[in-house]
């Protein structure tokens, strides 16, 4: 018989255990297929789920796909299936970034590849996201520049390419970018 108390628990581990291992078991099969569209839909929406499985913990070490991150990451970018648009892939990565904070490793290989879409896609993925709340822009717009040191060239010679682009095309964007840019670095 089980105890009503471990009830709860069962269910716990039910919520919190299993649809990780089963993401990641989608993410390795599919990768290893080569097949984009169950990929790119199983990757994380968020950016708590993107570090709950690629992520690294100084105590416990590597998450269950950190070892994969380098190679999923980079898959994810490459954009191998054309069913996948600009517009749900540039929601997606969005959505998985708007609340990042930077971390070594996976995080900034994610960072590497908006900051690409930025620079080859720019005015399309600006478009597409000028209609995000303001909150969750300045969320984005804090973890594309987060993990720098304040006296980092190429990190403020970055923001400034960004900034006057986005001063042209998106005056609210603007002000959050230079907000958050000043927020972190002063």
């Amino acid at each position: 018989m089980i105890s009503i108390f471990k009830v709860p628990l069962i269910f716990l581990v039910l919520i919190f255990f299993i649809p990780k291992d089963d993401t990641a078991k989608k993410l390795i099969d599919s990768y290893k297929k080569s097949d984009y569209l169950v990929f790119f839909k199983s990757f994380p929406d968020t950016y708590n789920l993107f570090m709950d499985l690629y992520g690294f913990n100084d105590v416990k070490g590597g998450h269950i796909l950190y070892k994969n991150y380098d190679e999923h990451i980079t898959f994810l970018f490459s954009r191998k299936d054309k069913r996948v648009t600009d517009k749900i892939f540039y929601t997606k990565i969005f959505e998985l970034s708007k609340n990042g904070i930077w971390s070594a490793d996976a995080p900034t290989l994610l960072q590497d590849g908006i900051v690409e879409i930025l620079d080859k896609d720019f005015k399309k993925f600006i478009s597409l996201i000028s209609k995000k709340p303001n909150k969750e822009l300045h969320g984005f717009w804090h973890f594309i520049f987060d993990g720098s040191s304040k006296y980092d060239k190429q990190n403020k010679e970055l923001f400034e390419k960004i900034f006057g682009r986005l001063k042209k095309l998106d005056a609210n964007q603007s002000k959050i970018l230079k907000e958050e840019f000043k927020k972190m670095y002063g």
